[in-house]
Protein backbone atom coordinates (compact mmCIF):
# COMPACT_ATOMS: atom_id res chain seq x y z
CA UNK A 1 0.00 0.00 0.00
CA UNK A 2 1.43 3.36 -0.98
CA UNK A 3 0.85 5.40 2.16
CA UNK A 4 2.05 8.57 0.42
CA UNK A 5 -1.21 8.58 -1.55
CA UNK A 6 -3.54 8.29 1.41
CA UNK A 7 -1.71 9.80 4.38
CA UNK A 8 -3.70 12.36 6.41
CA UNK A 9 -2.26 15.86 6.14
CA UNK A 10 -1.26 16.02 9.82
CA UNK A 11 0.68 12.78 9.61
CA UNK A 12 2.32 13.93 6.36
CA UNK A 13 3.41 17.10 8.16
CA UNK A 14 4.87 15.02 10.99
CA UNK A 15 6.79 12.90 8.48
CA UNK A 16 8.13 16.06 6.85
CA UNK A 17 9.28 17.43 10.21
CA UNK A 18 11.00 14.15 11.10
CA UNK A 19 12.78 14.02 7.75
CA UNK A 20 13.93 17.63 8.09
CA UNK A 21 15.20 16.89 11.61
CA UNK A 22 17.11 13.87 10.29
CA UNK A 23 18.61 15.98 7.49
CA UNK A 24 19.65 18.73 9.91
CA UNK A 25 21.13 16.21 12.33
CA UNK A 26 23.07 14.52 9.52
CA UNK A 27 24.36 17.85 8.21
CA UNK A 28 25.54 18.87 11.66
CA UNK A 29 27.07 15.60 12.91
CA UNK A 30 27.06 13.09 10.02
CA UNK A 31 24.88 10.97 12.28
CA UNK A 32 21.17 10.17 12.38
CA UNK A 33 19.84 9.03 15.73
CA UNK A 34 17.92 5.79 16.07
CA UNK A 35 14.93 7.59 17.55
CA UNK A 36 14.52 9.64 14.35
CA UNK A 37 14.47 6.55 12.13
CA UNK A 38 12.18 4.81 14.62
CA UNK A 39 9.80 7.77 14.58
CA UNK A 40 9.66 7.69 10.75
CA UNK A 41 8.81 3.99 10.92
CA UNK A 42 6.24 4.59 13.68
CA UNK A 43 4.47 7.23 11.57
CA UNK A 44 4.17 4.69 8.74
CA UNK A 45 2.68 2.13 11.14
CA UNK A 46 0.28 4.81 12.39
CA UNK A 47 -0.69 5.65 8.80
CA UNK A 48 -1.43 1.95 8.19
CA UNK A 49 -3.56 1.81 11.31
CA UNK A 50 -5.46 4.97 10.36
CA UNK A 51 -6.16 3.72 6.84
CA UNK A 52 -7.26 0.28 7.96
CA UNK A 53 -4.80 -2.56 7.98
CA UNK A 54 -4.32 -4.23 4.63
CA UNK A 55 -2.75 -7.48 3.54
CA UNK A 56 -0.74 -5.34 1.11
CA UNK A 57 1.56 -4.41 4.01
CA UNK A 58 3.79 -7.30 2.94
CA UNK A 59 5.08 -5.22 0.01
CA UNK A 60 6.02 -2.34 2.29
CA UNK A 61 7.72 -4.69 4.74
CA UNK A 62 9.61 -6.57 2.02
CA UNK A 63 10.78 -3.33 0.40
CA UNK A 64 11.95 -2.01 3.76
CA UNK A 65 13.81 -5.24 4.58
CA UNK A 66 15.41 -5.33 1.11
CA UNK A 67 16.67 -1.77 1.47
CA UNK A 68 17.91 -2.59 4.97
CA UNK A 69 19.79 -5.64 3.63
CA UNK A 70 21.37 -3.75 0.72
CA UNK A 71 22.15 -0.83 3.00
CA UNK A 72 23.75 -3.11 5.57
CA UNK A 73 26.07 -4.44 2.87
CA UNK A 74 26.93 -0.86 1.88
CA UNK A 75 27.52 0.00 5.54
CA UNK A 76 29.82 -3.01 5.96
CA UNK A 77 31.77 -1.86 2.90
CA UNK A 78 32.07 1.65 4.38
CA UNK A 79 29.98 3.22 1.61
CA UNK A 80 26.98 4.34 3.67
CA UNK A 81 26.37 5.29 7.27
CA UNK A 82 24.30 3.12 9.59
CA UNK A 83 21.87 5.92 10.40
CA UNK A 84 21.36 6.58 6.69
CA UNK A 85 20.60 2.90 6.12
CA UNK A 86 18.04 2.80 8.94
CA UNK A 87 16.37 6.04 7.82
CA UNK A 88 16.18 4.82 4.20
CA UNK A 89 14.63 1.50 5.32
CA UNK A 90 12.13 3.26 7.60
CA UNK A 91 11.18 5.63 4.79
CA UNK A 92 10.74 2.71 2.38
CA UNK A 93 8.12 1.23 4.70
CA UNK A 94 5.89 4.12 3.63
CA UNK A 95 5.42 2.70 0.15
CA UNK A 96 4.89 -0.43 -1.91
CA UNK A 97 6.75 -1.73 -4.98
CA UNK A 98 4.97 0.64 -7.38
CA UNK A 99 5.64 3.64 -5.15
CA UNK A 100 9.28 2.61 -4.81
CA UNK A 101 9.67 3.19 -8.55
CA UNK A 102 9.54 6.91 -7.75
CA UNK A 103 10.86 6.99 -4.18
CA UNK A 104 14.10 5.08 -4.64
CA UNK A 105 15.26 6.90 -7.82
CA UNK A 106 14.32 10.26 -6.26
CA UNK A 107 16.52 9.49 -3.25
CA UNK A 108 19.37 8.17 -5.40
CA UNK A 109 19.33 11.20 -7.72
CA UNK A 110 19.21 13.56 -4.74
CA UNK A 111 22.13 11.59 -3.26
CA UNK A 112 24.16 11.91 -6.45
CA UNK A 113 23.56 15.66 -6.61
CA UNK A 114 24.40 15.99 -2.93
CA UNK A 115 27.66 14.06 -3.41
CA UNK A 116 28.69 16.39 -6.25
CA UNK A 117 27.89 19.45 -4.13
CA UNK A 118 29.84 18.06 -1.15
CA UNK A 119 32.86 17.18 -3.30
CA UNK A 120 32.92 20.59 -5.00
CA UNK A 121 32.57 22.38 -1.66
CA UNK A 122 35.36 20.35 -0.07
CA UNK A 123 37.65 20.98 -3.03
CA UNK A 124 36.94 24.71 -2.87
CA UNK A 125 37.58 24.87 0.88
CA UNK A 126 40.77 22.83 0.58
CA UNK A 127 42.15 24.93 -2.29
CA UNK A 128 41.32 28.14 -0.43
CA UNK A 129 43.18 26.83 2.63
CA UNK A 130 40.09 27.40 4.74
CA UNK A 131 40.12 26.34 8.37
CA UNK A 132 36.52 25.15 7.81
CA UNK A 133 37.81 22.30 5.64
CA UNK A 134 37.27 19.01 7.41
CA UNK A 135 39.04 15.90 6.20
CA UNK A 136 35.89 13.81 6.10
CA UNK A 137 34.79 11.37 3.46
CA UNK A 138 31.22 11.20 4.74
CA UNK A 139 28.24 12.54 2.83
CA UNK A 140 25.15 13.53 4.83
CA UNK A 141 22.91 11.11 2.91
CA UNK A 142 20.06 11.84 5.31
CA UNK A 143 19.64 15.08 3.35
CA UNK A 144 19.16 13.11 0.11
CA UNK A 145 16.74 10.71 1.80
CA UNK A 146 14.73 13.66 3.10
CA UNK A 147 14.70 15.52 -0.24
CA UNK A 148 13.82 12.42 -2.30
CA UNK A 149 11.10 11.37 0.12
CA UNK A 150 9.58 14.84 0.31
CA UNK A 151 9.49 15.01 -3.50
CA UNK A 152 7.81 11.60 -3.72
CA UNK A 153 5.34 12.54 -0.97
CA UNK A 154 4.44 15.81 -2.71
CA UNK A 155 3.98 14.02 -6.05
CA UNK A 156 1.74 11.29 -4.67
CA UNK A 157 -0.32 13.65 -2.53
CA UNK A 158 -0.91 15.82 -5.61
CA UNK A 159 -1.87 12.81 -7.74
CA UNK A 160 -4.28 11.62 -5.05
CA UNK A 161 -5.82 15.10 -4.77
CA UNK A 162 -6.35 15.26 -8.54
CA UNK A 163 -7.95 11.79 -8.62
CA UNK A 164 -10.27 12.74 -5.77
CA UNK A 165 -11.31 15.91 -7.59
CA UNK A 166 -11.96 14.00 -10.80
CA UNK A 167 -14.11 11.45 -8.99
CA UNK A 168 -16.10 14.16 -7.25
CA UNK A 169 -16.96 15.67 -10.66
CA UNK A 170 -17.82 12.36 -12.33
CA UNK A 171 -21.48 11.39 -12.71
CA UNK A 172 -22.66 8.55 -10.47
CA UNK A 173 -23.01 6.12 -13.39
CA UNK A 174 -19.33 6.64 -14.32
CA UNK A 175 -18.03 5.51 -10.93
CA UNK A 176 -17.69 1.76 -10.75
CA UNK A 177 -19.10 0.32 -7.52
CA UNK A 178 -16.83 -2.39 -6.16
CA UNK A 179 -19.07 -2.94 -3.12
Amino acid sequence: MNLFEIVPLGLAALLCILLLLAAAEDLRRLTISNWTSSAVLATAVLAFAMSGWSAAIWQNALLSVAILAIGTALFAAGKMGGGDVKLFAATAFWTNFRGALLLVPAILVAGGLLAVIVLVRRRMLRSAGSSKYIESKGVPYGVAIAVGTLLALAFYMDVHRERTQQLSRAPDWAIKDNG
